[in-house]
């Protein structure tokens, strides 16, 4: 008998094992730790299944897992959590010349652009004029 094992701490699914037969009661299975009896459901490409050990189902979500790059910096990080996708990350890789003073990340396009090709940046987005402000005379 097939038992399905799953993650400990995000409980997405993992793969299959074989369930052994108990021997001290015959007909019945050794479940492991972090597995059940009842079979995943199919999931497409960016899905994956979560196994809900209170109610013995499971569920299908979208699959955030994966290695991210930093919208500010290009920095990396694994995430390892499926239903959570990290904020100010995204799966698009940097160019290869990648430098955080030429290049930013349009959210609006999704991809990453020189600034030279930005209408404005942030620094300039953000700009206070302090010719304007009160004095403080």
């Amino acid at each position: 008998m097939k038992e399905y094992n799953y993650h400990p701490q995000y409980k997405y699914y993992i793969s299959p094992s074989d369930a052994f037969e108990s021997p001290e009661e015959p007909g019945q299975y050794l479940v492991s730790a972090y597995a059940t009896l009842v079979e995943p459901p199919i999931v497409n490409d960016g899905q994956v299944q979560i196994y809900d050990e209170k109610t013995s189902n499971w569920s299908i979500i979208d699959d955030y897992r994966g290695l991210y790059f930093n919208v500010f910096n290009g920095t990396t990080v694994h995430n390892e959590n499926p239903t959570l996708k990290p904020k100010n990350y995204t799966k698009i890789v940097p160019p290869i010349d990648y430098d955080p003073l030429r290049y930013c990340w349009s959210e609006e396009n999704n991809i990453w652009q020189k600034v030279k090709d930005r209408k404005s940046t942030r620094l300039n987005s953000s700009h206070t004029d302090i010719s304007r402000m009160p004095s403080s005379a």
